[in-house]
């Protein structure tokens, strides 16, 4: 990657008789190749490492662990959002105290579409669908007909 130093280092660099500095970075930029392969490490690290999470073998965005005063818990990964799953308010609370700790994040309640899964609670438990992908691939390929 080549990139302009920044305003001090090339300063100081200047300084030193050096016209072109070069420079190291210690942080991945967003929006590079190897950006979503360093945040999948990180968090990677953080939740098995750090947190004790077990990812499993056959599934390797989720992450499981069982706390026995509060219960288990997953976290099911893709890209930059996260999607968790409780067994009480006790587990939910425990983990968010742990990533707010450690995290700059936001909790957006209760799921409604997910990957372009639309999940709805209902009575009996949860209903999950691909209807409003399928609608909209439908409409792109020109396969809806409207009465």
């Amino acid at each position: 990657i080549r990139m302009e130093a920044p305003g001090l280092v090339r300063e100081k660099a200047l300084q030193r008789g050096m016209l072109d500095p070069v420079v190291r970075l210690h942080k991945s930029l967003y929006g590079l190749k190897q950006s979503g392969r360093n945040w999948e490490d990180f968090l990677a690290g953080l939740l098995t490492d750090a947190l004790g999470f077990k990812r499993l073998k056959t599934e390797a965005s989720l992450y499981v662990k069982q706390v026995l005063e509060v219960g288990w818990m997953a976290v099911l990964i893709h890209v930059d959002d996260k999607l968790a799953g409780f067994s009480s308010p006790a587990a939910r609370d425990w983990l968010l105290a742990e990533l707010k700790s450690r995290l700059r994040i936001r909790t957006l309640g209760p799921v409604r579409v997910w990957g372009g899964i639309e999940i709805q609670r209902t009575p009996r438990g949860y209903r999950v669908t691909q209807q409003q992908y399928i609608h909209s691939l439908l409409r792109d390929l020109r396969l809806l007909f409207s009465p």
